[in-house]
């Protein structure tokens, strides 16, 4: 009689349909600045609802004492570095650690609206 091997459960992935993390350390002061103007342009609303994102409630971008949703801002800056398009909510993170350490190395400023 011919024993038959079982097979282990298929593994599925928390990430599976989800797109690769992007990397973020192309976007410079120059894309960030880029998009910034994009913002100002459209207004708020506008800018926000063409990239899909929503208001930020915590971490802000802030230019020339005005503030900006800083994740929206990142993601709508990488279409302006090699990777030449925008970047969804769902394909990087957002708050200090990760946005705060990339507007410092672009010479930004990112504020705690909760601090």
């Amino acid at each position: 009689m011919a024993t038959t091997k079982k097979k282990a459960p298929r593994r599925v992935s928390k990430t599976a349909g989800r797109p690769a993390p992007a990397n973020l350390k192309a976007i410079d002061a120059r894309a960030v600045s880029k998009a910034v103007a994009e913002f100002d342009r459209l207004g708020r609303e506008k800018f926000l609802e063409k990239y899909g994102f929503r208001p930020s409630k915590r971490f802000f971008l802030v230019v020339d004492g005005r503030r900006y949703d800083s994740k929206a801002i990142i993601g709508a800056a990488a279409k302006h570095t090699d990777m030449r398009r925008a970047l969804a909510a769902n394909e990087f993170s957002g708050g200090a650690a990760r946005l705060g350490g990339l507007f410092r190395r672009a010479g930004l400023t990112m504020i705690d609206a909760d601090a």
